[in-house]
């Protein structure tokens, strides 16, 4: 039996899990959706640890990994599909307009560090920024961290620093950049180092859980773990 608590906990982790490397498919015709979550191959701890999660639910039949090769360079990577018609395909509605993904309806869902903590390990990562004393010799700044926020429209990256400060105090400002690849403009927040060890503070229970996310924020954690022994 379902619990407030546990359609709480569901809808955080499902919409959280939407955000960055998750996808929400509905075929209303076929009265079939599905939660797609890709990772590459190095990535698959998370995408397992992700399943556990998500199996931890009620509802939601699962289909095995499938290997995909994401893109004609040869990147391996792995999808797992969720399936739940009635409840995805309201999630659905919440999170994309007009195909385009949105944060306004779903942000007040995503109240826990868990939530931020999927966010940050799917779309962050860490600014190692490199200086020189006047002897010539090199140091490193503390870690500061970027969110890729370019999948939302550009009108959603306020929205985000607003509520990134009001749920969990948290402040970051908007920075442009140009894709000479893709070559059009794209947005992604960034936090100074005082903001990213509250980040940090928030996420690192859920971090050291997984192998490729210590890998992935290991100047996090080399400057910052001592505190948590």
């Amino acid at each position: 039996m379902n619990t407030v608590k546990n359609i709480k906990k569901e809808k955080e982790i499902i919409l959280a899990c939407s955000l960055g490397d998750g996808y929400i498919y509905c075929n209303e015709e076929k009265h079939s959706a599905a939660l797609k979550i890709t990772h590459s191959e190095n990535q698959v701890d998370y995408l397992k640890w992700k399943t556990s999660l998500i199996q931890d639910l009620t509802g939601f039949t699962t289909g095995e990994s499938v290997y995909i090769n994401k893109n004609k360079y040869g990147f391996k990577a792995y999808t797992k599909a969720f399936y739940g018609y009635k409840k995805l395909r309201i999630y659905r509605k919440w999170l994309y307009n007009n195909k385009t993904k949105t944060v306004k309806k779903i942000l007040q869902y995503l109240s826990s560090p868990l939530s931020l903590a999927i966010w940050f390990m799917d779309d962050g990562s860490i600014m190692k920024r490199k200086k020189k004393h006047k002897d010539g010799s090199i140091y490193y700044l503390k870690p500061s961290m970027e969110l890729c926020t370019h999948s939302f429209p550009n009108k959603d990256q306020q929205v985000i620093l607003n509520w990134l400060k009001t749920t969990y105090n948290i402040d970051g400002y908007t920075v442009k950049k140009f894709s000479k690849k893709q070559n059009k403009h794209y947005y992604m927040l960034n936090f100074n180092v005082q903001n990213t060890k509250k980040i940090y503070n928030l996420i690192y229970e859920y971090i050291i859980k997984i192998d490729s996310m210590t890998k992935k924020f290991k100047y996090l954690l080399e400057c910052y773990s001592a505190e948590h022994v």
